[in-house]
């Protein structure tokens, strides 16, 4: 499966215009979007916290009671009240991608990515020919998105959010490599699993980033008082 080419385009530098794409709009508008995990699968309660406020959910397949009836049932729901469904898959699987934007969610978060090559791959799963190869067969997805299937092949590759979790202090040592990869959209520190990697199991998140993550990143360090 080969990587999509350096100048492929991606939602940060391009700009096709979806309305109904809150997180992507938030971003691209300089914004910070507020986002919140769902990890429970009845469509009522998908609804219920998509009108808190929140810019995006999080549909949590890979450590939640998610099936693919319940993915896709969250996704209908949330999208049409105006919040962007964004779904964890279970791992770095082209299948498995697939199936999470067939759904016609606005966009997949990956966990456990450690080098710029994983993440390469992912970005090809993602993004249909020529920059990757990812597979159509529903129109499921077109009609979450408020447009025809055409439209829809035409416009995802540059619409679609690509968020990638790093878990070990691999992924963290190689962050900056990551981050360049094209296609790549947003990065999140799994906090949890990057603890578990470093056998600081029961740890505040904060603690772990001070531990592991901050040291080789150039991000400010911020105190919060509570």
């Amino acid at each position: 499966m080969s990587p999509p080419p350096p100048t492929c385009p991606t939602p940060q530098t391009t700009n096709v215009k979806n309305s109904r794409l809150r997180l992507l709009n938030a971003l691209r508008d300089g914004q910070y979007p507020l986002l919140a995990f769902m990890a429970l699968p009845p469509v009522r309660i998908a609804q219920i916290v998509a009108l808190t406020g929140l810019d995006s959910i999080i549909i949590d397949g890979e450590h939640g009671h998610i099936s693919d009836d319940s993915m896709h049932n969250s996704v209908a729901a949330i999208s049409a009240l105006g919040v962007s469904p964004v779904i964890r898959i279970r791992g770095p699987v082209h299948d498995i991608i697939k199936r999470a934007l067939d759904t016609g969610a606005h966009g997949i978060m990956v966990p456990q990515i450690n080098n710029a090559e994983e993440a390469q791959q992912i970005v090809a799963s993602s993004k249909f020919p020529p920059q990757g190869v990812r597979g159509q067969g529903s129109a499921f997805p077109a009609i979450a998105h408020g447009l025809t299937t055409p439209e829809y092949m035409k416009s995802a590759n540059e619409t679609l959010i690509t968020m990638i979790q790093i878990e070990t202090k691999a992924g963290v040592e190689n962050v900056d490599a990551i981050c360049a990869v094209p296609g790549v959209d947003m990065v999140f520190i799994g906090p949890n699993d990057l603890a578990i990697d470093q056998l600081f199991a029961g740890r505040y998140a904060f603690q772990v980033w001070l531990a592991v993550a901050w040291p080789v990143t150039d991000l400010p360090l911020i105190q919060l008082e509570l």
